[in-house]
This record gives structure tokens, sequence and C-alpha cells, in this order.
């Protein structure tokens, strides 16, 4: 707008200074237009028509002003022998002026005398459409990490702000305001993991801020780096039932997903580190867990290849640690007999880099009898277990058939009964009203049951439909979003006060999985969904 006003001032002045300038007409010169015209319509942007004028018995040109301003060059050159001057005026008209506007410059030529001939030219500017569109470079690019993309250029016009979504790392946008380009460079960085990444670029209109145009591009990353997992920090050690395991640290090469295949009986979590390309899975053993070696298994993939990795643990239960302790034997002395059965995150964090998952896994062949044993979520930089209950989907790992078993919720003192088993259960923790338990019924040699009891705490609902996610609130609250891709990183936030419900479309997303996460001024709920 300062350019916009300058080029005003600078115009008025130009044309008081010609009004006040005396100048003697030439009878002498005459003036031919060649090409061209001295009088165009041009939108902003656009070239004007190249325009050529001849004078006779000229000495030279003596001014040409105003056309800088627009973006165009006027060049005159005289021939003294024949006492002729030719001009040229070319170029294309700035697109950042305000229009509809009509500029005058002109250009004055004298004689041998000094008495000139002015030649004023009309240019009658009007707007260009509004547009958001690419004039160099594919929108659609495939490349290999750590090789640079090919450069886009995006032309544009009637936009007053842009909005940038899932912009990758090592992508970068440069906008030139005075010529209209945006220009995306840069590359991905080698740890790039492969994937398809979906950049939108959204343009709000000026003349209607409730319309906005998007241009997608996509970038189809793929890597020479072959699909690995490898167990590289505890991948042994040694526990009492009831104690929580040291963290076990998987690292991985080429793969954009993974998943825990096995645990030992009790609560585990894990989470993904995508700049490291780590994997971390901790959590508690269950106290009943029988002595064994037993195995956390992890398979990572590129949606094509798939790689596993193993880690041991060695458990030793409590009436063993007690025989030992009573025949002189002193049980290792980085173990000790957990009283808490609550599990968090050993290193706890803020940071939403990582998304984590919770994998419960209980394993047991006789019903526990006389005390119940409660196990809550393992807490997490993504999760909040306080004063909110859980909403549960257990699966059991030996069905015979699909019958339901329903869960009454109970009081906030009551506990949860939970058998041991080798297969593994997802668990979503969340500020829910209700628990959803889907069991199957066992053979008639098992007695095995699984009760899920969660506490009931009104909170808030939501439904995933179509790739749009949509919140009802019980009252006004201010109401905040995050999506995270299953490697951790962010990839879209919301935040805005919502009186009764509000939807958010994430259609712009990657297909794939996504961990939700959304946040009241009470509550926290955390869910997986899969945008399509």
């Amino acid at each position: 707008m300062k350019k916009l006003i300058s080029l005003a001032i600078a115009l008025f002045f130009a044309t008081t200074a010609l009004a006040q300038e005396v100048y003697v007409p030439s009878q002498d010169i005459s003036e031919t237009v060649k090409t061209g015209a001295l009088k165009q319509t041009v939108m902003v942007g656009d070239n004007i028509k190249e325009t050529k004028i001849e004078y006779t018995k000229a000495k030279g040109l003596h001014k040409a002003d105003g056309f800088t301003q627009l973006g165009l060059t006027a060049s005159c050159t005289a021939n003294e022998s024949e006492k002729t001057v030719a001009c040229t005026v070319s170029g294309q008209i700035k697109r950042n002026l305000v229009v509809p506007t009509t500029i005058n410059p002109y250009i004055i030529i004298e004689d041998e005398y000094g008495k000139v001939v002015i030649t004023e030219f009309t240019f009658n500017l009007t707007a260009r459409p509004t547009t958001l569109k690419i004039i160099k470079g594919e929108a659609n690019q495939s490349v290999k990490a750590g090789e640079a993309i090919s450069t886009i250029q995006i032309e544009y016009y009637g936009i007053k702000k842009f909005i940038y979504s899932g912009k990758p790392t090592g992508i970068n946008v440069d906008k030139d305001n005075e010529n209209q380009i945006i220009t995306v460079s840069g590359k991905f960085p080698e740890s790039t993991i492969p994937n398809v990444y979906k950049f939108h670029i959204y343009g709000v209109k000026a003349e209607n801020e409730k319309d906005t145009l998007d241009l997608l591009l996509t970038f189809d990353v793929s890597t020479d780096k072959p699909v690995t997992v490898s167990a590289t920090e505890n991948k042994t050690q040694k526990v009492f039932a009831g104690d929580s395991i040291k963290p076990v640290v998987f690292s991985f090469t080429g793969a954009n997903d993974y998943k825990i295949i096995t645990v030992p009986p009790g609560k585990f979590s894990s989470s993904a580190d995508a700049d490291d390309l780590t994997v971390k899975v901790w959590g508690l053993v269950a106290k009943n867990t029988p002595d064994g070696m037993y195995t956390i298994e992890i398979e990572v993939t590129d949606g094509k290849t798939t790689a596993k990795a193993q880690a041991s643990v060695e458990v030793e239960s409590e009436s063993s640690s007690s025989q030992s302790s009573s025949s002189g034997e002193d049980p290792e002395s980085s173990s000790s007999v957990s009283s808490s059965s609550e599990q968090t995150d050993p290193e706890s964090s803020s940071s939403a880099k990582s998304s984590s998952s919770e994998e419960t896994v209980s394993s047991s062949s006789k019903e526990t009898s006389s005390s119940s044993e409660t196990t809550k979520p393992a807490s997490s930089s993504s999760e909040t277990t306080s004063s909110s209950s859980e909403k549960t989907v257990s699966s059991s790992s030996k069905e015979t058939s699909s019958s339901s078993e329903t869960t009454k919720p109970t009081s906030s003192s009551s506990e949860t009964t939970k058998p041991e088993s080798s297969g593994s259960e997802k668990t979503v923790s969340s500020s829910s009203d209700k628990a959803v338990s889907s069991s199957s019924k066992e053979t008639s040699s098992s007695s095995e049951k699984t009760a899920i009891i969660a506490t009931v705490v009104p909170s808030f609902e939501f439904g995933f439909v179509n790739n749009e996610l949509t919140v009802v609130l019980p009252k006004p609250a201010m109401l905040r979003v995050q999506v995270f891709d299953m490697m951790g990183h962010r990839v879209e936030t919301f935040a805005e006060s919502v009186v009764s419900s509000k939807s958010f479309n994430l259609a712009h997303l990657n297909m794939g999985n996504y961990v939700v996460r959304i946040e009241s001024e009470r509550y926290a709920r955390t869910a997986k969904i899969l945008v399509k």
C-alpha cells in the first residue's frame, strides 16, 4: 500500500511539474506512431502493446516520465545527421497497483531551438481475476530423501492471506509480494520417512474472506535405505513380576509405520520418534506373571516391505524372590517390587513430536479369586489420566465365538479385575462416558473371563465420519484439537471457542492412520482415526 501511495504522489508531482514548466510548442517536429497505440486498456500484470514512435526534425529526448512507476521502459535514440528520434515504450504493468485507475505517462522531444512536442500515453488499468495457479514446475513430484525437489512457481492475485497446511520439513516457501509469485523449493532430509506428503496452500480471497482457493502439492518420497529394525537399548533384561521394565529402544530405517506384536503380560505403551528414527516400548509387568522368558516384538513397514525385531524380558515371580531371599540369595539390586499400579513414560516430556499408543496384554489360565487388581493406562505426552475415565476396547486372544459382554460403570473406588493372557489389546485412554468391551466366549476347558470396569465422568462426545471430526460439548467451552501422524509429527491443530458442536474436516491430510487429541477446559480424549 505504501508503494501505491508513493506511485500516486510521484505521478501527481510529475503532472504538476509538467503543468508548471513552460514549454514552447515546436512547429517543425512531427510524430508518427509506427506500432502499438498511445491509448491502451491493460490488466495489471500483463504486457502492454509495444509502441514505437518516430519523430522528424527533432534533436533528441528531453524527458520521459511516469513509465518506470508502472514497470515500463521508455527508450529513445537520436540520429543527428537525419534529425530523427525513434522512441520505444514496452514492458509489463506491475501486478500490485490499485485498480481500476488511469495513468498518463509522457515523452517530451525537443528540436534544435529548444522547442518541444509532448506525446502523452493513456493506460487504463483493470484488475486480474482472482487466481492461485502453478506457472512453473509440477504439482505432483516423486523425489528421493536427501534430494531437492523441482522448483515450483505459483502465480496469485486477489489473495488477502495464505494458509499453509502440511508443509514438509526441508521445503521452503518464498513470497514475492511485488510480482505476486510464490516459489516452493528445498529438499527432503535424508532421514525423511518414505511416504506421500501432501502440502496444501490455501489462499483467502480479498473480496470474500469466507472463500478460499486451494492448491495441492504432492511429494512421493522414497529412499534407497532398506526397511530394517533392531533393538538398540535394553535388548535383554531381568525384572520381578509387578515391576516396570527398562525402556526398550528399537532403531529403524526405511519405514513409515510400526506396530507392537508381542509384549509380556501387563500394561505397556509405545511411542515413535520420527527424527531419531526410534520406537520406545515401556511398561509394567503384571504382578502374578509366572517365571519365564518373555518377548517384546515389533514390526515396522513402508507399506510394502516389513521387518521385525525382538527384545527379551526375564520375569521372576514374587514367590521365587521370597525363596531366593530365604536361601540367602539377594535379588538384583536394580529390581524392586512396585506398590504402584500406574505406569508412566520414563522420559516424561511435554513435547508433542511423539504420538504414543498403548498396548495392553493380559494372560492367565485362572480367574483371580479373592482380590482384584487395578491397572491404569500408561501416561504419555499425548494423554491425560487425571480426573478422566477410560474408553477401553479389549479383544481376547483366544476366541471361539463372538458373543458380547456388558460392562457396567461403577463408582470411582471400583477396581478392575483383569487376568493376564498372551494376546495383545489396544487401549485408548480418554474421558469417555462409557467403557465398551468386546469379549469372546472361550472353550469349556478354560475358565478365563475379562471384566473391564470404568468410572463414568460427564465430558463430551465426538465422532469421525467421511474424514470429518465432529465434537459435541455439553456446554460452551474452549476446544483444542491436535492431529498427529503415527510417527509422532503434529500435522494439524485447531483451537477455538465452541458453543455446542463443531466439525473439523481432515480430508486434506494424507490417507492413513492418525492419532487425534481433543481437549476442553476440563477433559481430554485421545483416539486413533483413519483418513480415507
